[in-house]
């Protein structure tokens, strides 16, 4: 586990089988559930839609989506030691 006090960035490794814990899979979730029931006849149109969701993605929403702080907590404390 790596921590980078100046960039506030911290890197761990998730449990493989713990896909909820993985931000990038959280991320496609959203993306995922944005485009359920949704029927795309052309690529261009695929590219516009996911270009207003991520268009449409505020700061707080990726935060929300990346981070857990539990877990933040715990790799703050890891780190103290």
């Amino acid at each position: 586990m790596l921590y980078n006090n100046n960039l506030n960035i911290i890197i761990g490794v998730s449990p493989k089988n713990r896909t909820e814990l993985n931000p990038p899979e959280r991320v496609w979730r959203e993306f995922k559930d944005s485009m359920a029931w949704k029927n795309f006849t052309t690529i261009p149109e695929l590219q516009i839609h996911i270009s207003k969701i991520i268009e449409s993605l505020s700061l707080q929403n990726i935060m929300s989506l990346t981070q857990y702080s539990y877990i933040i907590d715990a790799f703050h404390k890891l780190n103290k030691k």
